[in-house]
């Protein structure tokens, strides 16, 4: 059940775009991370790691943005374990109140949310690109929702840039890979923002994904 919007969520949502307008200076690049907030087995944690590792020569051009409830031994838990151990810099855009990080993300980085529809436009409207893992009924919400929607007006121009993809891992089975069976492959899921639902695999991700950011880049001219 989503929260009403309280003023701290919209104190949050400023500090995240003021956070993320300065690290735009910096990082070309802005990646949002989606997936299951429950326990996962290590199959997909394997997995996870063989996407992230792609990134790792890439650690001073791009941002990541966790997003999810989150769990010890889920999906973001995963994502924010690999994003530390790589160092890569990280946000957290979580609900509120967000499971114990550790020395994982630096305080400032962290955003907690209690509005949920609040927390998933800020996951979907400030990132360039969007990858979601194995998931369930939660992340379809996180990841359709917003972008079936008018943009909030609370969305600062100079951040949200694109054109965006966003990459679904159909490495397994789960309810968001079915999700993309309906919608078909490269499916632009918001004409106007021209935003694409990308099935990958761990094997074709990478040459996939630099199709997209040569495409954003000639397109933004980043």
């Amino acid at each position: 059940m989503n929260s009403p919007l309280l003023p701290s969520d919209l104190q949050t949502l400023e500090r995240l775009h003021l956070t993320m307008s300065a690290m735009r200076k910096t990082y070309p690049t802005i990646i949002s991370l989606l997936g299951s907030s429950r326990q996962q087995p290590l199959q997909t944690q394997a997995i996870i790691r063989r996407y992230m590792s792609h990134f790792e020569p890439h650690r001073h051009e791009t941002v990541f943005m966790v997003g999810g409830r989150g769990n010890y031994g889920s999906v973001m838990d995963t994502l924010i374990d690999e994003c530390y151990h790589r160092g890569f810099q990280t946000v957290v855009i979580g609900v509120e109140p967000v499971f114990d990080l550790g020395e994982r993300v630096v305080a400032e980085n962290i955003f907690p949310f209690e509005n949920i529809t609040l927390r998933c436009y800020a996951l979907t409207q400030l990132a360039d690109f969007m990858i979601v893992f194995p998931g369930g009924l939660g992340t379809i919400q996180e990841l359709i929702g917003p972008l079936m929607h008018k943009k909030l007006d609370t969305t600062v121009s100079d951040i949200w840039v694109g054109p965006r993809a966003i990459f679904v891992t159909t490495d397994q089975s789960n309810p968001v890979t079915r999700f993309v069976e309906v919608m078909g492959d490269d499916q632009f899921i918001s004409t106007d923002d021209k935003t694409a639902l990308v099935p990958v695999t761990v094997a074709n991700f990478w040459n996939t994904f630099e199709v997209w950011l040569t495409y954003r880049h000639q397109i933004t001219g980043d």
